[in-house]
């Protein structure tokens, strides 16, 4: 596995830990301040931007790298 792509698992997993401390005290914020369908549209909309973010970010180049070990 070659260091680039071990570097953005490593970016992938800050992100987890950190959604996972602070989206529990978020959607409770949002929750009252918006309720349910407020709450629930934001979040999709969160959710909805780090993919498309992930897919412009993260070049599909590391793909072909770990396709290139394999194959030596």
């Amino acid at each position: 596995m070659s260091h680039e792509k071990e570097l953005y698992i490593g970016y992938v997993e800050i992100a987890l830990g950190i959604g996972d401390m602070v989206g529990p005290a978020l959607s409770g914020v949002f929750y009252a301040m918006f309720g349910f369908i407020g709450t629930f549209i934001i979040f999709s909309t969160m959710i909805f931007l780090g993919t498309l973010f992930s897919i412009i970010w993260i070049p599909s180049s590391l793909n072909n790298l770990t396709s290139d070990i394999k194959n030596d």
